[in-house]
């Protein structure tokens, strides 16, 4: 038997490396078809997980702690959400897309780019705020630091001002808490915000 010439090896060893490419981009298809199967049921829980939070603040008596902590769980789910909800956009991109893998044509590979690349420069845009304006946001990091302040407060303490009819303004300055923080306790006691209180 002859042995196989230098041309014949070259081109078996090139169409072999073709080959395994193409069994390659097989599984690399698959693992995508799982993320996309995956993908509407890890949103939808994540979406179950934030409406629960939202429902213990509407419904339960929670304290401020219980809402500092709750806040920083929504905070986690939103961070995750928004990967979810990104996947969800590249994953719409590439369904939309992914015809013009086909065969692979160069040219087909440049117009697929373009459209993950157009997508991931959307998702990465920077967030512009719909109502809250540039004040409303200085007030929320300023409304933070004073409940950080005020942390000392505790039901006994605020009770009594209410009891004694302190002000609203007076308890704000004596605990360094927002006068909002106060209304709302006064609202979650029971004692009711008398006219003087408003304008305090």
């Amino acid at each position: 038997m002859c042995e196989v010439n230098t041309r014949e090896k070259i081109f078996l060893g090139k169409l072999e490396v073709i080959l395994s490419k193409f069994d390659e981009m097989d599984d690399l298809f698959e693992d995508l078809n799982k993320l996309v199967e995956q993908q509407p049921d890890n949103q939808q829980q994540i979406d179950y997980l934030l409406s629960d939070y939202y429902h213990i603040l509407e419904n339960e008596d929670v304290s401020d702690e219980e809402i500092i902590n709750i806040g920083k769980n929504i905070h986690d789910a939103r961070l995750k959400r928004r990967d979810e909800v990104s996947t969800a956009s590249l994953i719409k991109t590439y369904s939309d897309n992914k015809n013009k893998l086909n065969y692979c044509p160069k040219a087909n590979r440049s117009m697929f780019r373009y459209a993950i690349d157009k997508t991931i420069k959307h998702l990465h845009e920077e967030y512009k705020y719909r109502i809250l304006n540039e004040n409303d946001l200085k007030e929320l990091k300023k409304s933070n630091k004073d409940m950080k302040k005020g942390n000392k407060l505790t039901k006994e303490l605020i009770i009594e001002c209410f009891k004694n009819d302190m002000k609203n303004k007076d308890i704000c300055k004596k605990f360094n808490v927002d006068p909002s923080t106060i209304s709302r306790l006064r609202k979650k006691y029971g004692f009711p915000t008398r006219a003087y209180n408003k304008k305090g």
